[in-house]
């Protein structure tokens, strides 16, 4: 252990309930993450079944050089939400927090950071970058040189990415640019980009 805070000295007199020093084990940390409840059902927590939880990231962005992470492994799911954001809360758990067995970036009690957990794996989706879905769920695309907008099914998003299972398929050709006007069927192109590179010349 660590100790973080000592109250008393050698001869110091002590009785039952007194605080005497706050320790803190080193051989594991944890880390409380926050999170939507809705995600919570893509997430591997560990039971009988799986006796190890989803492996986790951890970044701490400003502190840590670029690049550098640790990694961690999901424990359990608090049962009590955030009472200030009603998050749900989960458990992570580092081993060797302070890089003594290994040379690794400290974690410090207090710090701040950010933790990547991998979820379950999607299968037969498109992936899709968030900015090309529009208002109402919807997909712009290329279809024998006219706009076609298709409504999308979202199994999943995150910060970039959205995750479709239904409404388009791979190698469809998606209208990334925005349009002055908007109505299915309207005549598009694509860029050619020997052009554009010609021009930025």
């Amino acid at each position: 252990a660590q100790i973080l805070s000592r109250n008393v000295n050698v001869g110091s007199q002590v009785g039952v309930g007194d605080v005497i020093a706050r320790l803190v084990g080193i051989e594991e940390y944890w880390i409380v993450a926050t999170m939507p409840i809705k995600k919570l059902g893509w997430i591997r927590f560990p039971d009988g079944g799986a006796p190890d939880g989803a492996p986790v990231t951890v970044r701490a962005r400003g502190i840590w050089d670029d690049g550098v992470t640790r990694g961690g492994r999901v424990t359990q799911l608090i049962g009590a939400l955030d009472q200030e954001t009603r998050l749900a809360r989960v458990l992570i758990t580092i081993d060797d927090p302070l890089g003594r067995a290994a040379a690794a970036p400290p974690l410090l009690i207090g710090m701040i950071v950010e933790a990547g957990i991998s979820g379950k794996m999607i299968k037969n989706v498109v992936r899709l970058n968030r900015d090309y879905i529009r208002k109402g769920d919807t997909v712009w695309v290329m279809d024998n040189d006219t706009l076609d907008i298709r409504t999308v099914s979202i199994v999943y998003g995150d910060a970039r990415y959205a995750y479709i299972d239904k409404g388009i398929e791979h190698g469809e050709r998606i209208v990334t640019t925005n349009l002055a006007t908007v109505a299915r069927g309207i005549a598009v192109r694509e860029r050619d980009a020997d052009a554009d590179s010609q021009t930025n010349k």
